[in-house]
C-alpha cells in the first residue's frame, strides 16, 4: 500500500537498528488497516496514536528463545522524539508550540517481543497475510509541555501493542494505553491537553490536564490477494476531574 512518510535512513548491525527519520511513536507504531483513511488513519481521537515526528530509535535484539519460526525473539528500543505538543501557551508571544518551547525531546522506550516468520507480517499490497506469528510490546512515553515562562507540565503515558497472526489469512491488532498531555503525539485525550478553564480563574491560564485511557483492536481476513476485509472499534475514555469539553469518543 502507499506510504507518505518523509525519507529516513537506516543502519543494521548484527541484532542492533538504528533509525533517523520521521515515524509514528514508538509506543503506538501500529495503525488500523483501512482504505477509509489516508494520510491520518483511523480511530485517531479513539485509542490510536499516530502522529509521524522526527526522531532517533534505536533496537537492541536481547535474547532469541528457541529455533527458527518458533523462536521468541526479545528486543529493548528506545527513542528520542522532536518535542511537539499540539498546544500554543497563554502569552506565548512567537506562536511557538508548548512542546517545543519546554526545549526538551520526549524520551520512549519499548521492550517487544516477536514469534513466527521474521519477515514482514502485516498485509502489504497484494501479499496474503503471513504464516502464524506476531509481536507484542510494552512502552512508556515521557515528554514536557511549557505552559509559561520558567513552568513545566510533564506529559507521561504507559501502553500495550500486539499484532498476532492466528492462521494464514487472519490478522488481529490492536493498542491500549493510559497516560496524560498526549495530543501532541496524534489525538490523545479526544485532541485535548487541557480542561476547561474554570469561573474565576486568573486572565490567560490553562485549565487542568486532561488524562485518559484509550484503545483500538482490529480483526482483519484476507481470503484471496486482491480481497481484504476486517471490523474493528476504537474508544478514548478522558478523566472527567479535568473538565474537558469531551468525555468520550468512540469509533
Amino acid at each position: 500500500e502507499p506510504r507518505l512518510r518523509t525519507a529516513r535512513a537506516r543502519l543494521v548491525w548484527p541484532r542492533t537498528e538504528l533509525m533517523v527519520g520521521s515515524e509514528t511513536p514508538l509506543i503506538s507504531d501500529l495503525n488500523p488497516m483501512s482504505l477509509a483513511a489516508v494520510g491520518i488513519p483511523e480511530f485517531s481521537g479513539a485509542g490510536n496514536l499516530w502522529n509521524w515526528l522526527a526522531q532517533v530509535r534505536i533496537t537492541q535484539e536481547l535474547a532469541r528463545i528457541g529455533r527458527g519460526s518458533r523462536s521468541v525473539r526479545w528486543a529493548i528500543q528506545g527513542a528520542l522524539l522532536a518535542p511537539y505538543a499540539n498546544t500554543v501557551a497563554p502569552g506565548e508571544p512567537d506562536a511557538v508550540d508548548a512542546g517545543e518551547r519546554s526545549r526538551r525531546p520526549a524520551i520512549e522506550a519499548r521492550l517487544r517481543a516477536q514469534w513466527g516468520e521474521e519477515e514482514e507480517r502485516a498485509i502489504t499490497g497484494t501479499a496474503m497475510i503471513g504464516d502464524r506469528g506476531g509481536e507484542i510490546g510494552v512502552g512508556m512515553h515521557r515528554g514536557w509541555v511549557a505552559t509559561g515562562p520558567g513552568m513545566l507540565e510533564v506529559s507521561h503515558a504507559v501502553s500495550l501493542d500486539a499484532h498476532v497472526v492466528p492462521l494464514r489469512g487472519v490478522e488481529l491488532r490492536g493498542e491500549a494505553y493510559a497516560g496524560r498531555l498526549l495530543r501532541g503525539l496524534g489525538g490523545g485525550g479526544i485532541a485535548q491537553n487541557f480542561g476547561r478553564v474554570e469561573m474565576g480563574a486568573p486572565a490567560g491560564s490553562l485549565g487542568s490536564p486532561v488524562r485518559d485511557v484509550a484503545g483500538w483492536a482490529q480483526l482483519n481476513v484476507q481470503p484471496h490477494p486482491t480481497l481484504v476485509t476486517g471490523i474493528g472499534c476504537g474508544v478514548d475514555l478522558v478523566d472527567a476531574d479535568a473538565n474537558p469539553a469531551r468525555l468520550q469518543n468512540t469509533v
